[in-house]
């Protein structure tokens, strides 16, 4: 009995033993933590991707440039110049806050890139200059007088107002400078390894050239301003057809006429376009196939001279009175503030 006894426990413990040491321990995951990025921060990457593309990689964006570069933005901040008033590029953050100014130049045409902001030095008889986000180290990068200023990698393009408003790159050091072509080159616009731009010496019509200054082809006859491009698409003010708005692709084919009333200062933005009409007194704004044309904001005392646009607003001078004054308005036409 005794005998039978201790084999009947040392069989429960062999099995109490075996089912411990056998069975897997459950693997069990904590659940993560949700990142949940700040709204603010989110808007403004949105912001910058959207310029990015809109920009095709450079500087500033191709509508911008069309109308006197008068502001452009990186990740942080937006950087615009005042010409009147307390003249000076400044900086400021997407939401308006940390404004500060860089320097005392009447600037235009500006562009950046990481470390650096290249312009148009009105102060300076129109040469190009760059200088740091910091407000640091101005540099003089050329004695030309420049207009279209285009940064493109490590090149700019420009009109070279002493040499017959030709066609002109340099490097953004200043060195390899180079002349491209040999006519009036305006509204000049560097896209994808191409430049197109209005050749004043042949009908003020739309021509493209390669970066090298090979393969110059003419894509129309239409007196041809305000260029502006998207995707494959360049939309124009054809000032052959009182000033009205059009479209053709990059390779010359499918001209189709947009819409009829006066279209000045094209400024593409997502699918729309925004323009002052006529008189110049107020803008509004036009879906790339030509619906929903909406008047943003009237006022018969405005006299606007130029629209760039930054994110969700208008920056434009206006010259009412011959004073000219910067401002900035939302794209719904509201908010319409003094630029300081």
């Amino acid at each position: 009995m005794k005998k039978t006894l201790s084999i009947l426990i040392l069989l429960g413990l062999v099995v109490s033993v075996g089912c411990t040491s056998n069975t897997p321990k459950p693997n069990i995951k904590k659940a993560s933590t949700p990142i949940i990025k700040n709204t603010t921060t989110q808007k403004s990457d949105d912001y910058y991707n959207n310029f990015k593309k809109e920009a095709f990689g450079n500087g500033n964006t191709v509508e911008n440039i069309a109308n006197y570069g008068i502001a452009t933005e990186d990740s942080n901040y937006i950087y615009y110049g005042l010409t009147s008033g307390d003249t000076g590029i400044y900086k400021m953050k997407y939401d308006g806050t940390g404004k500060t100014k860089l320097n005392s130049d009447a600037a235009y045409y500006l562009n950046v890139d990481d470390n650096w902001i290249y312009y148009r030095n009105v102060s300076d008889n129109g040469k190009l200059y760059k200088i740091k986000k910091d407000g640091t180290e101005k540099t003089k990068i050329s004695d030309d007088h420049v207009f279209y200023v285009n940064l493109c990698g490590d090149w700019i393009y420009y009109q070279n107002e002493e040499d017959g408003r030709k066609m002109y790159k340099i490097k953004i050091d200043g060195t390899g400078r180079q002349k491209l072509n040999n006519v009036y080159s305006s509204y000049i616009a560097v896209v994808n390894g191409w430049i197109y731009y209005e050749n004043e010496d042949d009908g003020n019509t739309l021509y493209k050239i390669k970066t090298d200054g090979s393969q110059n082809t003419r894509l129309n006859n239409d007196k041809t301003v305000y260029i502006n491009i998207k995707d494959d698409w360049i939309y124009y003010t054809n000032d052959s057809d009182n000033s009205s708005l059009y479209k053709i692709k990059t390779d010359g084919t499918g001209r189709t006429k947009i819409n009829g009333d006066a279209a000045h200062f094209l400024s593409l933005s997502g699918d729309y376009i925004y323009c002052s009409a006529e008189n110049r007194n107020f803008f509004y704004k036009i879906k790339i196939d030509g619906s929903n044309k909406t008047i943003i904001n009237t006022n018969n005392a405005w006299t606007a001279t130029s629209m760039n646009i930054i994110n969700d607003k208008i920056f434009y001078e206006d010259t009412t009175n011959n004073q000219t004054i910067d401002y900035t308005i939302g794209l719904d036409g509201s908010n319409r503030n003094i630029l300081k």
